[in-house]
This record gives C-alpha cells, structure tokens and sequence, in this order.
C-alpha cells in the first residue's frame, strides 16, 4: 500500500512540475539547423521508397548533429513525415529555403510546419500537421 502511495505522490510530483509537457511535442523537438541540414541531405541523396529513406535519415541526422538525442528526435520528425517527401521531394527543399531565408526561425510548408518556440526553448522546432 505504501509503495502505491508513494507512486501516486511522485507522479503528482512530476505532474505539478511539468503540468503542459506533451510527450509528442517533446519527442519532436528539433533545432531548425539540425531540421534543415538533415533535410537538405535527405533531398541530395533521394530514396525510392519508405524503408530507404528511413535508412538516409538516420544518416542526414548523424550528419547534421553529434548530439544522440538530438539526432533521435531528427529522426523521428524525418520519418513521421518521410510520406510527404517521398510523394514529392522537392517539399523538402522548400523546407530547407525557408529555414535559411527565415534564419531558423520557422520553417513552413503545405503539409506541415515546423515552427520554433521562442518562449520556452528558444531556437527549438516542433512539429504542427496542417489538415487539407
């Protein structure tokens, strides 16, 4: 009973520290440099299908930061969306364009965005799907 109690307080505990944490949104959390490099590397080394382009964003991500996690959140974000870049690749340098002209300040395309928070983390992107 004890070991429940204290389970309940510490998951309390952690809500009340972090109440507006959303797992999806952490787990997608990109720089914009990381976001852009790994995407224009992905568009110079095109793949034919879903399984290869998973492959190359493990590759484009390994490029583009030393950090592990960070390169597991790229990752994520490339092959969340790997779809859309496959139906048409040059959606992925659109993304790369408006990183650069925006200076990693938001990055946005018809399918998804890819915004940075300048509230909380600053100078780093989540993912927001746009519904057609």
């Amino acid at each position: 009973m004890l070991q429940i109690f204290l389970l309940a307080f510490t998951l309390h505990y952690a809500n009340a520290v972090i109440p507006m944490m959303s797992l999806a949104r952490t787990q997608y959390m990109v720089p914009c440099n990381i976001c852009s490099s790994a995407v224009l590397y992905e568009m110079k080394h095109p793949s034919s299908n879903h399984v290869e382009f998973e492959k190359k964003a493990h590759q484009a991500c390994h490029q583009a930061t030393p950090d592990v996690f960070k390169q597991k959140a790229c990752v994520s974000l490339l092959t969340r969306y790997s779809r859309s870049f496959l139906l048409d690749q040059r959606k992925g340098l659109s993304v790369h364009s408006s990183c650069v002209q925006s200076k990693g300040t938001d990055c946005i395309e018809t399918h998804f965005t890819v915004l940075c928070d300048p509230h909380k983390k600053k100078g780093y992107c989540h993912v927001i799907p746009i519904n057609e």
